[in-house]
């Protein structure tokens, strides 16, 4: 666990699609699971603010990550937001503080 990586993205869809940005990110979700060194890929919506979205992803190392941005199903997903996103995701990446991480 020690070079396990964590990481949280926030989102947010333009408010008139929500719906659309919902289904293209739950499909790159199911895809993204599938990748070698991904723990964990879940993709939450905020209950009082349905337009923000929030990633959590754990990686068994920062090399699993970096190659998830070079997969063909983040790249599609990227283009189908084109449009839908308001602004860029706020990436943020940690390790964790336990068992000497």
């Amino acid at each position: 666990m020690a070079n396990d990586l964590y990481v949280i993205a926030r989102l947010r869809a333009f408010e008139n699609r929500t719906d659309d940005a919902a289904k293209i990110l739950g499909r790159l979700a199911e895809a993204t699971r599938k990748e070698p060194g991904c723990v964990q890929y879940r993709i939450l919506r905020n209950q009082e603010r349905p337009a923000h979205f929030t990633s959590f992803e754990h990686w068994r190392s920062a090399d699993a990550e970096a190659a998830h941005w070079k997969t063909e199903h983040l790249a599609q997903a990227f283009a189908e937001l084109e449009g839908i996103l308001d602004g860029e995701a706020a990436v943020h990446k940690y390790t964790s503080i336990e068992n000497g991480g």
